[in-house]
């Protein structure tokens, strides 16, 4: 077979598909049905009319020449088919699911496998491992199929989630079963090496793909505006990641290609150019149709061939292989699923889910990737061949052609086609706000063109009059919900606008989707208390902390505040957006009374934002200046691009000056990337001299003590003392305030005051909480360092003891006069 026929061939098949597509929307049937029935009609004209001369019968030689050895099916279509579905999906909502994911995928492939490997065994006679190898190869599911039929007939998002991560998973855990066993049947090597294969394998893959997804999101975050170049290493990476992992490593490729496309989703949508993600997921998105289009007309060719050979006891066991499947699919619905729900293991899924899914568990494109794949190669035996590539594509036909078209009716008899009462009133409020506004707009463009009025479209006479019935709480949660879901698009709109960098984007994103998950978990107070999560000082930082008192490093504190300070300052943008976004976009749907409260909640959030900026403003104003201005600065740089694309746009410059200005603007883009520096100012002699205590010292004496003293800093509302504690440290306040909460009053200290010498001198313990206001810089002194201290200055001893007793003359008078009004 000639190159030239190849290509002939791909690209009248290419031809084809395209014409497929828009038959499958107009007969409402599943694309994958069509394409099996193409193939099979194909496959029956190539065997009927080979000898045909002219274009017809070369186009028939040509397809039905379209042969790949054993193991192309497996290296050029799977990555493309695994990548994509890792790619595509909601790596969120999938948590939620996790638990019903797992049992569905991994569980049920084991259970598949098992019972389709003993029916076959004991009711046809067929030897268990085989039996078994077919059973891995039949327990890969499809959710192309599917998810079009949930998506014709708007399935609720949690359907759709669930098939889509059970396909995935299920994927994978089946073909690394099915590598086991394939290896058990040519080699005859013994279960426990081939259960130990398998878990070695598994991890193994995931750990491989995990490197790899982070290498090429690091690399790939390189590539600013070569969307080619990151499409292209997208492509690398699945081919590379599955060949290296399975053939060098010998882990599964598929378990690698599979955790690399889900790690590089989460990672790498944050590092590619503005704009470049939708352009990889449009590239993988046709990889896969044509994967899936190729590999079913493939597979669908050969039926009739298989078919000429097909005998009687054939029946048996595609009856059995149903059976057996469709029975492990409901023991895992119907008894599994509903235990791990009892212990809140896993979501329950209600009785109408389980039974769509129960039926909807069609088989695709790699169960048929994986017979094929059997049926050349050359070292298994030609009756074994036969066998599992007429039960395997039996088995995907009987899928495609009866229980996909009857999943329509399947899930309009259940109901799942129709809105919950709750979405048909937002659905009909939505419907109502949409068109009142449409129809002002539409009579602004009359108005200002001279066009008489139109009538009034249908609905919109009364636009907005029907309320929602549902209770407040619900309402609060449907508008926070949407407040959330706008929070993740800014943080993917300010990096695209060069506004946030993509750290800064990726950390505020994480935050939003914890806010978003807080509000559908835990309606106005998990919102809240996720909210509250952001302005906390994460582990990282107080690790730096930590090691700057104890080591006195601070390059990495120093470097995590600047971080911090710029997260702030974004999220300030961001909750300012939000609130105009609530105003303008979801007041009209849930009403201004309760936009109000959702208003409130991110006027408090707001709040709560500007105080840990305000405190770092006081403490560090340069640092703080510098930061807005660069912020300023990247504004205006966007708006730069926006105003240079509108011109192009409009022809009112060339493409050539306009390459040119984006180039000078890129270099002056590329200067607001690195941070300015935040000098955490501790050096030891400017703090020494904030604190008055030490003039009285001498020189000598100030070397010496400055010795024994250790610079630090304290955050915004740290506990700097508690009470209770045995005291072993005293502190001098160099610059910022705290507060002492004595037992009946409160006392405020600040630059050049000191603290917690009371219990060092008395050898009580400590008396007092003392917080600090916002950022203090602090010079303490150890307990041991203190007596010494105290025996060699006199000065400097005299003024600690004078200080210490007139506090405890102090708290002594306030605690008599309050037992005296008692």
């Amino acid at each position: 077979m000639t190159v030239g026929s190849v290509v002939f061939a791909v690209a009248c098949l290419m031809f084809a598909f395209s014409l497929l597509m828009p038959m499958a929307r107009k007969l409402q049937l599943p694309y994958t049905v069509l394409l099996g029935a193409f193939g099979v009609i194909l496959g029956v004209a190539a065997l009927r009319f080979a000898g045909a001369e002219g274009v017809g019968g070369d186009l028939l030689r040509a397809t039905a020449g379209l042969e790949l050895p054993a193991d192309g099916y497996l290296f050029i279509f799977l990555p493309p088919l695994l990548f994509s579905a890792g790619l595509s999906i909601d790596v969120r909502r999938l948590m939620d699911e996790v638990g019903a994911v797992i049992v569905l995928a991994v569980v049920a492939v084991v259970v598949c496998t098992g019972l389709v490997g003993l029916s076959l065994s004991f009711f046809a006679g067929v030897p268990l491992v085989v039996a078994l190898l077919l059973g891995s190869i039949v327990a890969t599911t499809d959710s192309a199929a599917v998810v079009a039929i949930f998506r014709d007939l708007g399935a609720p998002k949690r359907l759709l989630v669930l098939v889509e991560g059970e396909s995935l998973f299920n994927d994978a855990a089946a073909i690394a079963l099915y590598t086991v066993l394939f290896s058990m049947v040519v080699g005859g090597s013994d279960p426990v090496a081939g259960i130990a294969a398998f878990f070695g394998g598994t991890i193994g893959g995931a750990l491989v793909g995990y490197v790899f997804a982070k290498t090429g999101a690091l690399l790939i975050g390189a590539m600013k505006d070569l969307v080619m170049g990151e499409v292209t290493l997208t492509v690398a990476l699945a081919y590379l990641t599955y060949y290296v992992a399975d053939t060098y490593l010998g882990f599964s490729g598929v378990i690698a290609v599979v955790t690399a496309a889900i790690i590089f989703a989460n990672d790498g949508r944050m590092r590619v150019s503005p704009g470049g993600w939708s352009v990889v997921e449009g590239t993988w998105a046709m990889l896969d149709f044509w994967a899936t289009s190729l590999i079913f007309v493939l597979a669908a060719m050969v039926a009739p061939r298989v078919l000429e050979a097909f005998r009687f006891e054939d029946v048996l066991i595609l009856v059995i292989l149903f059976g057996a499947t469709l029975f492990a699919r409901i023991l895992i619905l119907y008894a599994l699923i509903p235990a791990l729900s009892h212990f809140r293991l896993a979501q329950p899924i209600n009785i109408s889910y389980r039974a769509v899914l129960a039926w909807g568990g069609l088989r695709g494109a790699v169960t048929i990737a994986l017979a094929l794949a059997i049926s050349e190669d050359p070292s298994l035996s030609e009756d074994l061949r036969r066998f599992i590539l007429v039960a395997a594509t039996g088995y995907v036909l009987i899928t495609l052609f009866v229980q996909a078209p009857t999943l329509h009716p399947l899930m309009r008899l259940l109901r799942l086609d129709k809105l919950t009462p709750r979405e048909r009133q937002i659905r009909d409020r939505v419907m109502d706000v949409s068109r009142s506004r449409v129809q002002k707009q539409v009579n602004a463009i009359a108005e200002e063109i001279g066009f008489p009025l139109p009538p009034a479209a249908e609905g919109t006479e009364a636009p907005a009059t029907r309320s929602l019935s549902m209770e407040r709480e619900d309402l609060l949660q449907v508008a926070l919900l949407s407040v959330a879901s706008r929070e993740m698009d800014l943080c993917l709109e300010y990096y695209q606008r060069g506004i946030a960098t993509r750290r800064i984007a990726e950390t505020l994103r994480a935050d939003a989707s914890r806010t978003f998950d807080g509000a559908k978990t835990g309606g106005v107070e998990g919102y809240g208390k996720a909210t509250a999560v952001g302005l906390k000082w994460g582990w990282q930082l107080r690790m730096a902390l930590w090691t700057q008192r104890r080591f006195g490093y601070e390059t990495d504190l120093a470097r995590l505040l600047a971080r911090r300070f710029e997260v702030l300052i974004v999220a300030e943008f961001a909750v300012r957006d939000l609130i105009t976004f609530s105003r303008e976009s979801v007041s009209g749907f849930v009403g201004p009374q309760i936009v109000a409260e959702v208003e409130k909640l991110l006027e408090d959030r707001l709040a709560g934002i500007l105080g840990a900026l305000e405190a770092v403003s006081l403490q560090f104003p340069s640092f703080a200046s510098d930061l807005h201005q660069r912020y300023l600065n990247r504004i205006a740089l966007g708006l730069e691009q926006t105003q240079y694309r509108e011109q192009l746009r409009q022809s009112v410059i060339s493409l050539e000056v306009f390459e040119d200005l984006e180039t000078d603007r890129r270099v002056r883009q590329s200067g607001q990337e690195k941070s300015p520096g935040l000098n955490l100012g501790l050096e030891l002699s400017r703090m020494l001299a904030a604190v008055p205590l030490f003039s009285i010292l001498s020189s000598p004496d100030l070397s010496n003590i400055a010795r024994q003293l250790r610079p630090g800093l304290a955050l915004p509302g740290e506990k700097i003392i508690e009470k209770g504690r045995i005291g072993t440290r005293m502190f001098f306040i160099a610059a910022g305030s705290v507060k002492v909460h004595l037992p009946n009053a409160t006392v405020e200290l600040g630059a050049g005051d000191y603290f917690g010498e009371m219990a060092l001198v008395t050898h009580n313990r400590r008396n007092a909480d003392v917080i600090a206001n916002g950022f203090c810089h602090l010079l303490v002194l150890d307990r041991r360092d203190f007596r010494r201290l105290m025996r060699t200055n006199a000065a400097l001893q005299a003024h600690i003891v004078e200080t210490t007793s007139v506090r405890l003359r102090q708290a002594a008078d306030l605690t008599t006069e309050l037992d005296a009004r008692h």
